[in-house]
């Protein structure tokens, strides 16, 4: 699967890919990412390689041209109407505007290619300040909305 952004392009996991694989064991041993991410990234992003479209719950590699920049995972649908996303940026990639890039060229995608996609939601650790910087820029909202004190939740209105 490759997916054109504006951009930015998606793709799955290819087992053959030596650079694909190593650009996960990277993701993977980011302790800033295993920090903020529930779940095993390998696992996510291992789980799409046979995915011709997005599958809820895999994780896919985000490109920039050539290079291998990011991670983006469609979690759930929650309330038929919202999309709970995770995301992350390799740390080589970081403060250069691959996050904001990847949030909201990734929820126009979603929008346009979904109708019943009516919100994006977004929970980041409440102490990742370039995270939540990242998802204003991208146009999302910081919400009363809490699990916990640990957690900030952002919404992106269709």
């Amino acid at each position: 699967m490759n997916v054109k952004l504006n951009s930015l392009a998606i793709t799955n996991f290819d087992s053959n890919d030596l650079e694909k694989i190593k650009f996960v064991k990277e993701l993977k041993e980011d302790n800033l990412i295993s920090r903020f991410l529930y779940g095993s990234i390998d696992k996510m992003i291992e789980a799409s390689e046979q995915s011709e479209n997005f599958v809820l719950g895999y994780g896919y590699i985000v490109l920039d041209k050539d290079n291998l920049i990011g991670f983006i995972r469609p979690a759930r649908i929650i309330n038929n109407s919202t999309l709970d996303i995770d995301y992350a940026v390799k740390s080589n990639y970081r403060h250069q505007g691959y996050g904001t890039k990847i949030l909201k060229e990734m929820s126009e995608y979603f929008f346009k290619n979904s109708d019943e996609i009516e919100n994006i939601k977004l929970l980041i650790d409440s102490e990742n300040v370039n995270s939540m910087s990242c998802a204003e820029k991208a146009g999302f909202i910081k919400t009363t909305e809490s699990y916990s004190h640990l957690f900030s939740t952002y919404i992106k209105r269709r």
